[in-house]
């Protein structure tokens, strides 16, 4: 056992074949004992809380929970049942209240465990280290969570929280009673309200070997249960536009001269299946990009893409006269405003401060999906940060909008480019988003509190091409439903000349994941172009065999972690060295005692 319980009054026991749960009624706590392996899991209490009218009936018990600490929380209907290896929780509230909810209280972090958490792409922290990564994260949006999750493992044992109602919650890693690391999770308030719905998590206990690879499996499985999960090959089949580019080329607001002497210059080099991604808001015409430079790239047969900024626009049609909560333009600051307060400020929607082009704008998104429809110039367009960013609520009486309401508009947004066949992404991805979204354009990156996003430092090299901490956990789930990849402001691409090793390193976890190359036109471009060149059709071999495919796992070949391997669906390998920034591809197939893929490097 990792704690003994505490001397205390219980509320009472639900328990099946697998897992048996006692609450502790003077404190809302509980432990479990996992039957597999005889672990009992104990957790440190943060704040006192009780249970009263406990009614079990063998695997599921309801019962109401009261907080004295946490004004105006009281008469919390619970409801908790075990399936399995799996603890499902709901909490209901019927009375309004404003304040967050801490519970279930996380579970005590032994020694020699790890927390798995869904920064981006994925980490494995061990819980008696101290990183520099945020200590609270909000599950609803990007910029570190990319799934509801949190655990921890030793590969052996351990356990995983899945948030089924993310919208209102957050992460953060608490320090126990023993100074250890551990996952806990926080119900934050509704519009200022804890009673719009019923809050629900899903504890798994495990007792194998996979660890971390299991958890993945365990969300892909919730996310195929609950129709968040949906494959490329299914996205291609209503949107033929959809494609698993070999890379991105970002030319940024390039001078249109340079986009199109570049992109040609790529293609003389061999690159091919390639998106040429650019940003027409940075041109004074929006639309000469298409007539000048678009036929251009098509002509070499590259697709384009291009960034547009449509965060101020909710659509489709039903969404257009309910859900424009000012998002972000419209959202303000007052200094004496209420009804909403975070920290020392007030956030209210003021719709007397919209304006001809606001209101204009779902009709002028719908009209710019359907002339870049019709016309066929561009393939992939990059919305900003629609599912990048916090997730907002809109207070006006007159104009009402819940987190999910935003959610679900953002959603219609992805959507409403597929059904017009143009491939959608943003520059991340959260679980609610893989439906509607092709490309994650940033995803792999992994950004450390107090960092600089564009720095070439310690927390880079660190987390972000070390090998010490990261792990596929994203890609475990999700490889097939996404195209995710490096951020295309990786400093890398600033820091080439002077950080040449660096760049075979991000190649070997490019091939590990299965990723393609996104690199940036920068001032150093022409120090650098030939290798972005040469790279991206390295790598192109590698995405011809597992783009799009399922990674089923992921795992570390020694002790210190340089040396791992991924395995995909249809029994392709890529196994990477970090120390000396290598990468095999297995099988590799022969055609006349030629290696097909030659460019794999040894």
């Amino acid at each position: 056992m990792f704690l003994a319980s505490s001397a205390a009054a219980y509320a009472g026991t639900i328990e099946d074949s697998s897992l048996q749960v006692v609450l502790n009624e003077t404190d809302g706590s509980f432990t479990v004992l996992d039957k597999r392996n005889s672990i009992t899991w104990t957790q440190d209490a943060l704040t006192a809380k009780s249970i009263s009218n406990f009614v079990s009936t063998g695997a599921s018990a309801t019962f109401t929970m009261n907080d004295a600490s946490e004004s105006g929380l009281t008469d919390l209907a619970v409801t908790m049942s075990i399936d399995l290896n799996v603890v499902t929780i709901s909490i209901a509230h019927s009375v309004a209240a404003c304040n967050t909810f801490h519970w279930p209280f996380p579970f005590s972090s032994p020694d020699g465990y790890s927390a798995v958490m869904p920064y981006n792409e994925g980490m494995l922290l061990p819980v008696g280290a101290s990183t520099g990564f945020l200590s609270s994260i909000g599950l609803d949006h990007g910029w570190n969570a990319s799934m509801p999750i949190a655990g921890i493992t030793n590969m052996s044992s351990g356990y995983m929280f899945l948030v089924e109602t993310p919208w209102d919650a957050s992460l953060d890693t608490r320090s126990g009673t023993n100074g250890n690391r551990q996952p806990h999770i926080q119900w934050n308030t509704s519009k200022g309200n804890f009673s719009n719905y019923t809050r629900s998590l899903k504890i798994y206990f495990y007792d194998t070997a996979s660890g971390y690879v299991e958890m993945a499996q365990d969300v892909r499985a919730w996310a195929d249960a609950n129709g968040y999960s949906r494959t490329l090959t299914a996205k291609k089949a209503s949107t033929p536009k959809v494609t698993y580019a070999d890379s991105i080329i970002q030319f940024g607001s390039a001078p249109l001269a340079t986009v199109t002497s570049e992109s040609t210059y790529l293609y003389n080099q061999g690159v091919r299946n390639a998106i040429m991604y650019t940003s027409i808001d940075g041109y004074t015409d929006n639309w000469s990009l298409t007539s000048v430079v678009s036929a251009v790239i098509r002509a070499l047969g590259f697709s384009v893409g291009w960034y547009k900024n449509y965060q101020n626009t909710y659509d489709p049609a039903e969404y257009a006269n309910n859900t424009h909560q000012g998002y972000p333009d419209y959202l303000y600051t007052l200094s004496n405003s209420t009804p909403y307060k975070s920290g020392s400020s007030y956030y209210v929607c003021r719709l007397a401060n919209y304006n001809a082009t606001a209101v204009a704008q779902p009709n002028l998104l719908r009209g710019n999906v359907a002339r870049l429809a019709s016309d066929n110039t561009v393939d992939f367009i990059t919305l900003d940060a629609e599912t990048g960013s916090s997730t907002r609520e809109c207070y006006d009486v007159t104009h009402p909008t819940l987190r999910y309401d935003d959610i679900q508009a953002r959603k219609n947004i992805l959507q409403y480019h597929l059904d017009n066949n143009i491939s959608v992404g943003s520059e991340n991805c959260v679980l609610w988003a893989v439906p509607n979204m092709v490309y994650a354009v940033g995803l792999f990156f992994i950004e450390s509190e107090g960092a600089a996003w564009h720095t070439y430092d310690a927390n880079y090299t660190t987390y972000i091409t070390g090998y010490a901490y990261r792990i596929p956990l994203f890609e475990l789930a999700f490889h097939d439903c996404i195209v995710s990849m490096d951020t295309y402001d990786n400093p890398i691409n600033e820091f080439y000349a002077t950080q040449p090793a660096d760049w075979e390193k991000r190649m070997a976890w490019y091939a590990l994941y299965g990723i393609p190359l996104n690199a940036k036109w920068t001032t150093s471009w022409d120090t650098y172009k030939a290798k972005v060149a040469s790279s991206v059709n390295e790598l192109a071999s590698v995405l011809r065999k597992v783009g799009g495919i399922r990674m089923i796992n992921h795992e570390f070949l020694n002790l210190d972690k340089s040396q791992q391997r991924t395995t995909f669906e249809n029994g392709v390998t890529v196994t990477s060295d970090f120390v000396n920034n290598t990468y095999v591809l297995e099988p590799k197939e022969k055609t006349n005692c030629v290696i097909k893929n030659a460019v794999i490097r040894k």
